[in-house]
């Protein structure tokens, strides 16, 4: 069953850039990832602060080995959380 994250993120202002650029890294590796249906990331046309991410996987298997990869792990726990507010994530799964 696939699972699906939903993340919203504000970053710091003057992060903006900092952000994006670390976030299109671990996409890009995340798009390698067995498993990683779809990774994108998201920017506010309100505000631009904030940003989703919209992540699916093809199991729950899938997300664990996302989280164990050393990109995640450098960049998701390592750079993002310096360059951001807050963040809010929920997690799907479809309804059948």
């Amino acid at each position: 069953m696939n699972v699906v994250n939903c993340v919203v993120i504000r970053v710091k202002s003057g992060s903006e850039a900092n952000f994006e650029a670390a976030i299109r890294e671990n996409m890009t590796e995340s798009r390698k990832e067995p498993g990683c249906i779809t990774y994108q990331l998201h920017r506010s046309k309100q505000d631009p602060l904030q940003y989703f991410i919209y992540e699916r996987y093809a199991d729950e298997a899938a997300f664990r080995f996302h989280q164990s990869t050393d990109h995640f792990t450098r960049i998701v726990k390592g750079v993002v959380p310096g360059l951001v507010e807050g963040r809010d994530i929920s997690q799907y799964v479809p309804v059948e």
